[in-house]
């Protein structure tokens, strides 16, 4: 059995391929006829979909709700973050093991959740004095 032979069977024990009567100059015109009409299709459904110039990509929109996620990403992980690290260390400085983390890390989570709504304009910043969008 050779490797990478999906059939299981060696070259030898193959049938032999049979030719399908075409002639080569044939062959190559049925291939650009194809293409052709394989690229004219490509062509239609392009401009139904409204994509300009055949490119695929993201629109001005999908980035810029891509940067919006990724910003209430890094606010949210942000504050998960430091408060980890301050729960930690006041562990580790007062000896209250594991409170200390467990109060930090719920702080530090309401602080990125707040950091997020505050970025999505859900929430009033600080001394702004302007309710909070309603939409």
């Amino acid at each position: 059995m050779a490797k990478g032979s999906e059939s299981g069977k060696t070259p030898s024990e193959m049938p032999p391929v049979q030719s399908t009567g075409i002639s080569s100059s044939n062959q190559e015109a049925e291939l650009a006829r194809r293409m052709a009409d394989l690229s004219d299709r490509l062509d239609t459904q392009t401009a139904k979909a409204g994509l300009a110039g055949g490119s695929i990509g993201a629109t001005g929109s999908d980035s810029a709700g891509m940067g919006q996620g990724f910003k209430a990403a890094a606010d949210l992980s942000g504050g998960v973050i430091v408060g980890v690290i301050l729960g930690l260390g006041l562990d580790r400085i007062a000896g209250s093991s594991p409170w200390g983390l467990i109060v930090f890390l719920l702080l530090g989570f309401s602080a990125g959740v707040l950091n997020m709504l505050r970025g999505f304009g859900m929430a009033v910043p600080k001394g702004s004095g302007r309710p909070p969008r309603q939409d």
